[in-house]
């Protein structure tokens, strides 16, 4: 899960499979990209599996960099994962893009 600057904004880069196990680190990786901008970046591409903790960890950090005042843009992963975000309703909060233009 690596964390690279795109432009302005910190971006933290999910692959693989973001379950249970791997939620806790991602939630570091956003918590400190979301301590040093307002504009956080997750970059959901090379993702091949979400289970629905890592959609409910998403949700939340979405959440809550919007109370503090921030945006987190999400980059759309797959159509498996897209399609799970759409069947718990998450999409429905979150801002997605194909490229992030701060």
């Amino acid at each position: 899960m690596p964390t690279a600057q795109y432009k302005t904004a910190p971006t933290v880069t999910v692959d693989g499979e973001l379950d249970i196990v791997r939620v806790p680190e991602l939630d570091r990786k956003l918590r400190a990209a979301a301590r040093t901008a307002s504009l956080v970046v997750l970059d959901l591409r090379p993702l091949e599996f979400l289970d629905s903790s890592g959609a409910a960890l998403i949700l939340t950090t979405a959440r809550r960099i919007r109370q503090a005042g921030g945006r987190l843009v999400v980059m759309r992963g797959s159509l498996e994962v897209q399609w799970l975000l759409e069947l718990m309703r998450v999409d429905r909060e979150l801002e997605f893009a194909e490229t992030v233009q701060p």
